[in-house]
């Protein structure tokens, strides 16, 4: 099993921007001392939700202030920056690091981000493929790229830094769609996921994963999925759920305000199936915060320890994923964030 620890860098209304920051950089330190393997960073634009603008620049940051854990992105938005500085900004991370960069990336979910910074919407899903496809070329050819198509034009050059690891990164993908899903089987990366409102879900797009990478020559049990989830520990789950419920459906809400619509979705073939997702709990009535959410913490590793070993027991069970990311931050509390974390790291972690 690895355990990973989310800085979502959200500021809640008691918090000003120095204490989401201090905070975070205060996790990053404990979660390293308590042996979790890994750190995630969360990108977002022009709001609250989150304060990290590059998620690049603060792994950066991260990772020269840890000396053993390894820092990932969760996700930098590929579309909204250009491929080749993408490429420089994860071969020079694993330079100075070492090798404890692990890039995530994804499209994007929020509208403001293609307008300010003029990217199509309708185009990123593809832009965020062919963005990954470079890197990819850039890393296995020794720097060297030239590369033309409907989408960009790069000039034949030479990109540098390389990379010292002598294998390409691992780089991780968000994918929701059956058509991103398959994109990325096809190249065997492994997919980073939220825990959905039921374990059906994931399972069916690891399904669908594991079916299209065999044909494409890769081994789907060789492939590091990761699955992000809320955690909150208490003496009784009844006390977890109500310490954080309040606080993740404001998260939720904070979310929605600036993501895409329902009517922008509509409007977007790209976002098809997200829509479809959308229209489907509209109909049932469940697509207010408060049922989402409450859904969600229902099959969430948040209660007792024992609670959480058998969440995560039964994840792995259900989907074969062995890597988590733990969200602790969910009472906005400082010192009962680093409760949970510490007993999550001595009643959860040895014993699973």
């Amino acid at each position: 099993m690895q355990w990973g620890v989310a800085l979502t860098t959200y500021k809640p209304p008691h918090w000003d921007q120095q204490t989401v920051f201090r905070n975070s950089l205060e996790l990053a330190a404990e979660a390293e001392r308590l042996d979790f393997d890994d750190i995630w960073l969360l990108e977002h634009h022009f709001t609250e939700y989150g304060l990290c603008s590059d998620a690049m620049l603060m792994a950066g940051f991260v990772l020269g202030a840890t000396k053993r854990i390894k820092v990932g992105t969760a996700i930098v938005v590929a579309p909204i920056n250009h491929p080749v500085r993408l490429a420089e900004q994860v071969a020079l991370l694993d330079q100075l690091s070492g090798g404890r960069f692990l890039p995530g990336f994804g499209r994007g979910y929020f509208p403001k981000d293609f307008e300010v910074f003029g990217v199509d919407p309708k185009q990123n899903h593809l832009m965020m493929q062919e963005w990954i496809d470079i890197m990819f070329a850039t890393w296995r050819q020794d720097g060297k790229i030239s590369w033309k198509s409907d989408l960009i034009e790069i000039p034949e050059i030479t990109v540098y830094p390389s990379l010292a690891s002598k294998t390409r990164p691992n780089v991780y993908v968000v994918g929701e769609s059956p058509s991103t899903i398959e994109w990325a089987a096809t190249r065997g990366l492994p997919l980073l996921m939220n825990v959905p409102q039921s374990l059906e879900q994931t399972r069916a797009k690891l399904d669908l994963y594991s079916e299209i990478a065999e044909t494409n020559d890769h081994d789907p049990a060789e492939i590091d999925h990761v699955i992000s989830a809320v955690v909150h520990i208490a003496d009784t789950r009844e006390k977890a759920f109500n310490e954080i419920v309040k606080n993740v459906e404001n998260w939720h809400d904070d979310a929605m305000r600036v993501a895409f619509s329902a009517e922008q979705l509509r409007r977007l073939p790209n976002y098809r199936f997200h829509w479809s997702l959308l229209q489907d709990a509209i109909l049932k009535g469940e697509s207010e915060a408060s049922v989402v959410v409450r859904r969600a913490l229902d099959i969430s590793p948040v209660g007792t320890a024992q609670d959480c070993i058998e969440v995560f027991g039964n994840l792995t069970e259900k989907t074969g994923v062995k890597h988590f990311i733990c969200g602790f931050e969910g009472t906005f509390e400082r010192e009962r964030i680093f409760e949970s974390m510490n007993r999550f790291s001595a009643e959860v972690m040895p014993r699973l």
